[in-house]
């Protein structure tokens, strides 16, 4: 099932990456001004988004360079997610 998810992120990224941004930045505006509740549900959201597109640039097979903001912004959401999930 994963798999099929991160198939159909691919898909998505190739057709429109203005989608994936327009996410990206809907969740980015939850983390920062929603109530806690919403908080944690973007932080999960921005997490398997970040590893859907972790997932097409390994795909299509893009430099190094451009894993640079992926991986920044994962581990941050990763470690975000540590203090939601151990309040």
């Amino acid at each position: 099932m994963f798999a099929q998810i991160l198939d159909i992120m691919l898909e998505i990224r190739q057709r429109d990456s203005y989608s994936m941004g327009w996410m990206e930045l809907m969740g980015g505006f939850l983390l920062a001004l929603g109530n806690p509740w919403l908080q944690g549900i973007s932080n999960i959201a921005l997490i398997f988004l970040m590893i859907g597109i972790f997932y097409s640039l390994l795909m299509t097979k893009e430099s190094l360079i451009a894993y640079a903001p992926v991986t920044l912004c994962l581990g941050l959401l990763l470690l975000l997610n540590t203090r939601f999930c151990y309040r």
